[in-house]
């Protein structure tokens, strides 16, 4: 039986003006707790943060320091849920390649790209991955986290990440793409999700507000109970996604994403809902 880890890791930012990590994030470490102990899986979380680095780049070290002790790690974002509670890890590892991660062609299907520009965008998603414990891994993982210093301190953050460092390490080598095997149902979107997928990623943030609080506050509760629960999720995706990522108040408008930008329509999300609609601040 492989020896596995699972890593996460959940940052509470201040201010807070969505519930994605408070309520998404602790659902999400909680799920992965009843996950490793129904299939006898190493659970680390609580890292030691790195004050200096953007949340994205903890990833790095708690990975490595797993690595010291398992076989395969398993990396899951807290704003991912899993689904099936009966797959286990074993069924994405693969002894053939060092890094596993979500086919593009599957997880970026909703673009309607061909495969070829699927992977030539987005070869590697960070969101949920497995990686082998070996001398390439952790080369690539080292070398990966020393690109965090490149962010000016005290400057904005401009997107570039943990998943982009990684993948300029990798694209350097000139056999670096062989390293990776993919598989096409660790993640997917809510939209997506079907039987066989391992985690459903409820990604972005700060969107405009759609879902008045009392009902926002419901959605989330009911989730919450099922989750403490170690029961099935519940059918509501869209809005319970919505719900953790929209701005918890209407906020004068200044760029934000509306359901569209997620996938969403407007009648998914808003369906049973009276209120006046309002747009919200970016962040």
């Amino acid at each position: 039986m492989e020896n596995i880890a699972l890593v996460s890791y959940n940052d509470i930012p201040s201010p807070n003006p969505t519930y994605k990590y408070d309520r998404l994030g602790e659902m999400s470490l909680c799920r992965n707790l009843h996950y490793c102990q129904r299939h006898g899986y190493t659970y680390l979380t609580g890292l030691n943060a790195d004050p200096d680095s953007h949340p994205c780049w903890q990833k790095i070290p708690a990975i490595l320091a797993a690595l010291e002790q398992h076989d395969w790690v398993c990396w899951v974002d807290s704003d991912v849920l899993i689904e099936d509670m009966s797959i286990p890890l074993s069924r994405f590892t693969d002894a053939k390649f060092d890094l596993i991660t979500q086919c593009p062609e599957t997880f970026l299907r909703f673009l309607s790209w061909p495969r070829d520009l699927c992977y030539q965008n987005m070869p590697l998603n960070t969101g949920v991955f497995l990686i082998k414990s070996t001398d390439w891994s952790r080369q690539v993982l080292r070398e990966a986290y020393s690109f965090r210093r490149g962010i000016p301190e005290g400057g904005i953050w401009d997107g570039i990440g943990e998943q982009e460092a990684i993948l300029e390490v990798i694209r350097k080598q000139p056999d670096g793409l062989t390293h990776l095997g993919y598989h096409p149902q660790l993640q997917a979107h809510p939209k997506h999700g079907q039987p066989g997928v391992l985690g459903l990623h409820f990604y972005g943030n700060y969107a405009e507000h759609r879902i008045p609080e009392v009902e926002s506050l419901a959605i989330l509760k009911r989730w919450e109970d099922k989750v403490l629960a170690g029961g099935e999720l519940p059918a509501d995706k869209a809005r319970f996604h919505y719900a953790c990522i929209q701005y918890r108040e209407s906020q004068p408008e200044i760029n934000r994403k509306n359901p569209e930008f997620f996938l969403y329509s407007e009648e998914e999300i808003t369906a049973g809902t009276r209120f006046t609609q309002t747009s919200c601040l970016l962040h």
